[in-house]
């Protein structure tokens, strides 16, 4: 592989987190950290089928193996907040 070549693992994070949205390409993140070795955390703000855009809300993405977990929907955020702050 030529260096430089292929996604970071951060950019992959974000990838997967985006292709949950409505509107993959219209997602916006804020305060991303890596937690871990293929762990990161923060905040992801998305377009509705209106659109508009519906408020940052707190995602979780770690890769497992060759795919990603992510935690994003309102159902899940409780969840993404509590293991992105390691409560």
């Amino acid at each position: 592989m030529l260096a430089g070549c292929g996604k970071s693992i951060e950019e992959e994070a974000l990838a997967a987190v985006s292709a949950k949205m409505f509107d993959p390409d219209a997602a916006m993140f804020r305060d991303v950290r890596q937690i871990g070795e293929t762990t990161f955390c923060g905040e992801v703000n998305g377009k509705n089928r209106y659109g508009a855009y519906v408020g940052f809300t707190p995602f979780y993405a770690m890769k497992v193996v060759e795919s990603w977990m992510v935690l994003t929907d309102s159902g899940e955020t409780d969840v993404a907040t509590h293991m992105c702050n390691g409560r």
